[in-house]
């Protein structure tokens, strides 16, 4: 879908506020667009050792211990086999154990060789994300700390200025309409400092009647739970954001639209706060996928006459407008993502059918969709984008160093899968996973592919970067000082110890030293721009990663319950709604090894020699997915309700049936 200028204006905006503020653009890090076409078969094939060819540097080496002896090997040309091995019969009782929280899972697994799989990463990511949204959410709510955005504040006004001109124009049906539909925001967020008309008490309480017999919008999913500030943020967003599709006759939305573009172009200053709200969600989600009172304004800025007239210019230039598969108005519109648009086109051509997960993931390894961020792109483009070397691991700078099984491209996949939702629920409300000594003098000891976390560079490179963009967009967006003044939100309704501006700088600095401790570990050499060399610090973020990596099964985040479930899709003819859901955890075993003739060189071996190169057999704890269909007319469960009924079934397959059943 080719998107509306007036997205990419309030992009400018936020480029333009960054260059003010004196950050560093996070666009000049990406590289430039490849191209792909690739079938879902060819994708999940095992990888052919005759198309790897990662050339020697000899300046490439890395220092590694086994058993007590230190080497310096340069695995420079070096290649790593990865697969997943069947879990052996001591393995038994894990084989089909779906765990609720990783910390049952390591209790199972005792004292077996673990490393943290890209899923235990994401662990220590998602509470994080959904506490930063959380705290944005609060800080752009009342302009606190600073902030540059006041949502209720701009809401008010809006909803002040249409009851005055509604008093002087009491029959106007599109201005009575808008007055309506603000004046049903405010009732639904449960706090406004205006005073609406006694006449407009049926209209408000019908609009709210209505909202809440649509439980697929209206139910509060994600964080928006954890407190009743955020539940009410929830609710009254998705009431903006979907007011406009309703039928409340005699005014159309056009005419509702025209309201409000006369409250904007007569009031500069609350259009220009309601286009650095817009702008936020555009960083801080992505794009909208809907028109709104700005597109109107922006479009139709030659136009002659007044609101009226240039709300009906601007519906004559798309007479999509009310279609079906066209583009709505919105008084807040929701984000558009990757997955949206293909499932938008595929349903309007009647493709839309199956499993639409799998119909995602065929269409990124086909070249369908191309995840590469676009000019305009927020930050869940970007996270989609690090996600997408787990579907298309021969795109990544690591490709000729790894040598993928089938059964591990499907781990991949797997992987996809769960952080894909996971990311997904963080943006709901936006968007619309020993040797043995010799009996000579010198040590001979086996080498194998050391491994300290899943060998996925670009996967960590990729998010380290969407994290520097969500650093630069708040930054700019909201204020240095408001980042410095609040935490993220937890889970249980309190907050983080340290100010969100510490822990967004921890996590891009923990990312960035994964990435250099993955690359190494498999023989990659950091391609890192100059402004990332000047700002990260490459030897501090190493660190942290290894710190990190060394005590992950004590991080609070890893340890937290993962399971997750949320609507992505429903089908209003044949009443159902499709979820997408992490049921749980597993365990797999991953077998990593060095094919014969693509071993490490080894440079340095001090006091020991190298007996022979043997596999890496450790575990990985990996998450479950589930997609199931649902009636419509029965509320998203919440992450507690999902948990609890999760824990009440032994299976899958019983869990499935549960959820389809509406439990």
């Amino acid at each position: 879908m080719a998107w509306h200028h007036s997205s990419r204006s309030r992009v400018a905006w936020l480029v333009a506020l960054m260059a003010a503020s004196g950050c560093i653009n996070p666009l000049d890090v990406f590289g430039v667009e490849e191209d792909v076409i690739e079938t879902e078969s060819q994708a999940r094939a095992t990888d052919k050792l005759s198309d790897k060819h990662p050339p020697y540097d000899p300046e490439l080496t890395v220092r590694e211990t086994f058993d007590g002896c230190p080497f310096v090997l340069n695995k420079s040309a070096a290649v790593t086999r990865l697969s997943i091995e069947d879990l052996a019969a001591e393995d038994r009782a894990l084989k089909g154990t779906l765990f609720a929280t990783r910390a049952e899972a390591l209790e199972a697994l005792g004292g077996r060789t673990i490393i943290a799989s890209m899923e235990v990463v994401n662990g220590a990511l998602k509470p994080f994300n959904d506490g930063l949204y959380a705290a944005v959410e609060l800080l752009a709510e009342n302009g606190e700390q600073g902030a540059l955005v006041n949502k209720r504040a701009l809401l008010d006004a809006l909803l002040s200025e249409l009851v005055a001109r509604h008093s002087v124009a009491p029959t106007d049906a599109g201005l009575m309409a808008a007055c309506a539909d603000f004046a049903a925001a405010a009732k639904i967020g449960g706090s406004s400092s205006v005073s609406v008309p006694a006449e407009l008490d049926g209209a408000v309480s019908s609009r709210v009647s209505a909202f809440d017999r649509a439980p697929l919008h209206s139910t509060v999913v994600g964080f928006y739970a954890w407190t009743p500030e955020l539940e009410s943020i929830f609710r009254r967003d998705r009431w903006l954001m979907y007011a406009l599709e309703g039928s409340y006759e005699p005014a159309l939305p056009t005419d509702r639209i025209a309201a409000v573009v006369g409250v904007l172009a007569d009031r500069p200053e609350l259009q220009s706060a309601y286009s650095n709200l817009l702008g936020l969600y555009a960083g801080l989600t992505n794009p909208a996928m809907a028109f709104s009172p700005l597109d109107v304004l922006s479009e139709t800025s030659e136009a002659d006459g007044d609101a009226a007239a240039r709300t009906a210019v601007f519906a004559s230039r798309h007479p999509e407008l009310g279609q079906d598969c066209g583009k709505e108005l919105s008084w807040l519109p929701p984000a558009t993502s990757p997955e949206t648009e293909l499932f938008n086109r595929m349903a309007c051509s009647g493709q839309l059918s199956g499993n639409p997960l799998d119909a995602l993931i065929a269409a990124i390894q086909s070249g369908q969709i191309d995840l590469t961020p676009r000019e305009d792109s927020g930050w869940y483009d970007r996270q989609l984008y690090a996600l997408e070397t787990l579907l298309l691991p021969d795109r990544a700078a690591e490709n000729d160093h790894l040598l993928l099984t089938h059964e591990y491209k499907e781990k991949l996949v797997e992987t996809f899968k769960s952080l894909l939702i996971q990311t997904r629920e963080t943006h709901a409300k936006s968007l619309g996973m020993s040797s043995k000594t010799g009996f000579d003098s010198q040590q001979s000891v086996d080498l194998y592919p050391l491994l300290p976390v899943e060998p996925f560079p670009t996967f960590y490179l990729r998010t380290a970067r969407a994290y520097a963009f969500v650093e630069t967009l708040l930054s700019a967006a909201l204020g240095s000082q408001a980042l410095e003044s609040t935490a993220r939100l937890l889970e249980d309704g309190t907050r983080a110890s340290e100010p969100l501006a510490t822990e967004l700088a921890d996590k891009i600095r923990l990312l960035y030293g994964l990435y250099l401790v993955s690359a190494a570990s498999i023989g990659v050499r950091p391609d890192l721009s100059a402004e990332e060399l000047a700002t990260v610090g490459v030897e501090a973020a190493e660190a942290d990663a290894r710190t990190w990596l060394a005590g992950w099964d004590n991080d609070k985040d890893v340890l937290r319950d993962p399971r997750v479930i949320l609507p992505v899709s429903w089908d209003e003819l044949g009443g159902t709604a499709t979820y997408w859901a992490v049921a749980g955890v597993k365990v797999l075993r991953m077998h990593a090894s060095y094919p014969e003739g693509y071993e490490p060189r080894v440079i340095e071996s001090g006091y020991c020699s190298v007996k022979d190169f043997i596999p890496f057999e450790p575990y990985m704890l990996v998450e479950q997915t589930l997609e199931v269909t649902r009636p419509t007319d029965v509320p998203p469960p919440t992450r507690d309700e999902f948990r609890a009924l999760a824990d009440r079934h032994s299976t899958l397959d019983e869990l499935r049936a549960a959820l389809e059943a509406g439990g």
